[in-house]
Order: structure tokens, then C-alpha cells, then sequence
């Protein structure tokens, strides 16, 4: 999957950043911010932990309530459908 350098969910733009280091300066591997409209990935990463993490903060852009460790399963899991089943390249 290539990753946007935008994308939109429920109607908000939300800018795509790769960011060098990212994991070091806040102990994670990506960051949603709803302020700033902004989702951050560690460029450093490997290209799966990027989809996983882009589809981890796009989880947390439509629903900013749920927890944390089931986002992590569920965006893991929907990597693995979607690369399985060839919907993503």
C-alpha cells in the first residue's frame, strides 16, 4: 500500500507526515492529532509496520475512544486481510 500524503476520514483532511526518528522522540511508532489534523508515521519503520500504523492512526481518527491495545490487534489484523487478499501492493 502506498501511503497518502493526505487522507480523509469522516470529513476531515488530515495531513500524512513520514517522520526520520519519530519512534525515539515519542516512544511509538505513529501519532494522530486531531488539533493539528496530522498523522505521523516513522519513516525508519518497515514499509508493513508503516501500513499497520497508518491504518492504526486512521483507526484512531474515526474513533478516538477506543483502547489502545485493541487498536494494535485490530489494525494488524486488518493488514493482514488486506494484504491476503491482494487489496493492498
Amino acid at each position: 500500500m502506498k501511503i497518502p500524503k493526505q487522507v480523509k476520514v469522516g470529513g476531515i483532511w488530515y495531513k500524512v507526515k513520514m517522520v526520520k526518528g519519530l519512534k525515539e522522540q515519542i516512544s511509538a511508532d505513529g501519532e494522530y492529532s486531531p488539533i493539528e489534523n496530522t498523522i505521523s508515521i516513522d519513516s525508519e519503520i518497515s514499509k508493513e509496520a508503516q501500513v499497520v500504523t497508518f491504518i492504526h492512526e486512521i483507526l484512531h481518527a474515526c474513533n478516538s475512544t477506543m483502547n489502545h491495545e485493541f487498536l494494535d490487534s485490530l489494525a494488524e489484523q486488518l493488514y493482514q486481510v488486506f494484504h491476503d487478499n491482494h487489496l493492498i501492493k
